[in-house]
């Protein structure tokens, strides 16, 4: 806005070379090329012999997505756990029993020798 005083005029009535800047650098700074991040698959099905569930990961840039190697992930964050117990229903099952006369016994079994 161009301004004789307090009265606003017409840009053509300023002179150019008094003209302020209207494009300034803001003080930015430096972005990193790579911000590595952890990301992991979805956990499998409960394996029933051994009542573990088990996942993937890699390492990868967040900012394009592209894929990293593991160390890069390594020096700012943990890895993400690999294997982990089932929850506990997952690893039950019924079990029948031989008749017994009248009636008949029903057993539910850990399928694993972890004790929760």
């Amino acid at each position: 806005m161009c301004k004789n005083q307090e009265e606003i005029v017409k840009v053509e009535e300023c002179d150019d070379a008094d003209r302020p800047i209207t494009i300034k650098q803001c003080s930015m700074i430096p972005c990193q090329n790579v911000i590595p991040i952890w990301m992991a698959s979805d956990w499998t099905q409960c394996d029933l012999q051994t009542c573990i569930q088990t996942r993937t990961i890699q390492c990868i840039d967040s900012i394009n997505r592209g894929n990293l190697s593991m160390t890069d992930c390594t020096q700012s964050q943990d890895e993400p756990v690999l294997n982990r117990i089932c929850p506990v229903s997952d690893c039950l099952e019924w079990h029948v029993a031989q008749w017994h006369g009248v009636g008949f016994n029903v057993l539910i079994k850990f399928m694993m020798n972890y004790s929760f």
